[in-house]
C-alpha cells in the first residue's frame, strides 16, 4: 500500500471516497486500470497531460497534484549510467585493444624478407 501523503496515496483515497472502481477512474481519465493501479502504488507517475482530468474527476487541487508529482520526480532514483571503461566500440574485434578513438590497429610485423 502506498503512503497516504504521496500522489498515489491521494489518488487512491479520493478514488475510493468518490466510489470509483479502478476501471471507472481509468475510463474517465483516458487510461487503463493497470496504469491507475500503478499510480496508486507509486510504481509509476501519471503524465502531466492527464493531471487536469485527474484533478477534475477526483475533485483535487491541480496545484497540489502538480506539487506532489514534482516531489515524487525529485526523489526518484536516477537511472544508473553505463560505465565508459570496458565498453567495446562497435566494429571492434573481441579482445582487440580499444582506445578513446575506437579500435586500435595491431602493429604490423616487420617484413624480414622470408
Amino acid at each position: 500500500m502506498s503512503d497516504p501523503n504521496t500522489l498515489g496515496g491521494v489518488v487512491r483515497r479520493r478514488r475510493l471516497e468518490s466510489g470509483y472502481s479502478l476501471g471507472q477512474l481509468a475510463s474517465k481519465v483516458g487510461k487503463t486500470a493497470a496504469e491507475v493501479r500503478a499510480w496508486e502504488r507509486d510504481n509509476e507517475l501519471p503524465e502531466y497531460g492527464i493531471l487536469e482530468r485527474l484533478a477534475e474527476t477526483l475533485e483535487l487541487d491541480l496545484d497540489d497534484i502538480r506539487s506532489r508529482l514534482e516531489s515524487a520526480e525529485d526523489t526518484a532514483e536516477p537511472e544508473p549510467e553505463a560505465e565508459a571503461d570496458g565498453e567495446v566500440e562497435t566494429g571492434a574485434t573481441e579482445g582487440a585493444p580499444v582506445d578513446a578513438d575506437g579500435p586500435v590497429a595491431a602493429a604490423e610485423e616487420p617484413d624480414d624478407g622470408g
